[in-house]
């Protein structure tokens, strides 16, 4: 399933003859189509596993997830979900509703608390291959009595990430919910050597960006926990970081953040991400029923979730602001011309968005290693100007009209670019 490629340095490649491609990758998307899904020009930012610790405490539960800029979340079905509703209500929250009933339905279809009505989860993996097209015919019926009940809310599944091993079953699941959406867990303890994390979220979102021919919009899950005894290492920050540009930057339109660390998850022997996070919870239910105390986090670990969850707070921020760029259309013709001058260019990916006649660059380092670029204009000057600030991203001219866009490892820059005469650096 994997296969290794040689590594190129820069300093071999300059000769043509040796092939080696150096050169960052324009990913210009057409405009989607978007389910109402927040409002127009805000970005869907979704938490799995809304469950407040107390029950009584779900208001400020609440309160504190939307301060953190989520505008939705995944109710956990072991929870009351009639009063986590309510509870959301009075926050402004939204809420993904796991496996409704009919009568559910009918409450919430005139209310605005419901965003979607999600039905099965990792239909691909979970289920052997006859089970998983059975379970989609079942999946499409469900899908079309709710809809007869409530066709103003999508009805959706959430997969697995593509493998060659469940790609037939994959590829019917892409296309089959109103919105088209599924997880990619890349951050393990193994080490993977043919791709980076950002570079497997890349893939994933691209293919099923291409199944659906931008017919409906894109949600993506994103790994934010960690669990060595199962397998995963909690990303990095920077990991985190540019995991969600990749998939933004395939087509995603929308993100779930897996998960907000709660007792839940702890069953499950993983950690999630939380501002305060403990070392056990109160509640100690053997909810999956394997016979195994829940997992007792490390100071390490506790310390990795409250990292990360500052980061997850971080980005978040950044999406609110480029929420309208989000759902803008790329700018594929603008005559931009770009040079590798140091590191791996075929790591870079870039986009330019349009809107009016504004511009916004979003540039990528899904690599580990630094990459510097020289960025010019054909024909026309032009200014970069840090949008969203970074680190890990430096933009500096170097003379007029040229640019050089310097990004760390996993480094994301959001700049913004002004054209024509005004443009003096």
């Amino acid at each position: 399933m994997r296969s290794l490629r040689p590594v190129c340095m820069l300093a071999l490649c300059s000769s043509a003859l040796l092939g080696c491609d150096t050169t960052p990758k324009r990913t210009d998307l057409a405009a989607y189509d978007t389910f109402c899904s927040v409002c127009d020009d805000e970005f869907p930012i979704g938490l799995y596993h809304g469950v407040a610790e107390d029950p009584k405490e779900a208001g400020r539960y609440y309160a504190q997830l939307q301060r953190a800029g989520f505008n939705f979340v995944h109710l956990w079905e072991g929870q009351d979900i009639a009063a986590a509703l309510k509870a959301l209500k009075e926050t402004g929250l939204r809420a993904v509703v796991h496996y409704p009933s009919n009568e559910m339905v009918r409450a919430q279809r005139d209310g605005p608390t419901v965003l979607g009505w999600y039905l099965d989860e990792e239909p691909s993996y979970l289920l052997s291959k006859d089970q998983s097209i059975k379970a989609l015919a079942r999946f499409e019926q469900r899908r079309a009595e709710i809809r007869a009940i409530d066709d103003k809310r999508p009805v959706f599944i959430i997969d697995g990430p593509h493998t060659a091993k469940v790609d037939k079953v994959w590829r019917q699941w892409a296309v089959a919910g109103d919105i088209s959406a599924h997880f990619n867990y890349p951050v393990t303890v193994r080490k993977l050597h043919d791709k980076t994390p950002p570079q497997r979220v890349g893939a994933t979102v691209a293919l099923a960006r291409e199944l659906n021919e931008s017919s409906k919009p894109m949600w993506f899950v994103v790994q934010a926990f960690g669990g060595h005894d199962r397998g995963w290492r909690m990303p990095t920050p920077a990991q985190y970081r540019s995991m969600v540009y990749s998939a933004i930057m395939q087509g995603a339109r929308g993100v779930i953040v897996f998960a907000y660390d709660s007792f839940v998850l702890r069953d499950d022997g993983i950690v999630g991400v939380r501002p305060d996070p403990k070392a056990r919870y109160a509640n100690r239910t053997d909810y999956n029923n394997d016979g195994k105390p829940p997992h007792e986090a490390s100071p390490a670990e506790l310390e990795a979730s409250r990292r990360l969850w500052d980061q997850v707070v971080a980005v978040n921020g950044e999406l609110k602001i480029l929420g309208p760029w989000l759902q803008a259309p790329a700018d594929a013709t603008l005559p931009i011309e770009l040079e590798t001058l140091k590191g791996r260019g075929r790591d870079v990916r870039y986009t330019f968005k349009i809107k009016g006649d504004r511009r916004l660059l979003i540039v990528q380092n899904t690599g580990t290693t630094e990459v510097t670029l020289r960025m010019s204009l054909v024909n026309s000057p032009l200014v970069l100007e840090p949008y969203i600030k970074s680190d890990d991203v430096s933009v500096k001219a170097v003379e007029a009209g040229a640019w050089q866009v310097q990004l760390g490892a996993y480094g994301v820059g959001v700049v913004n670019v002004v054209l024509g005469e005004g443009a003096k650096p």
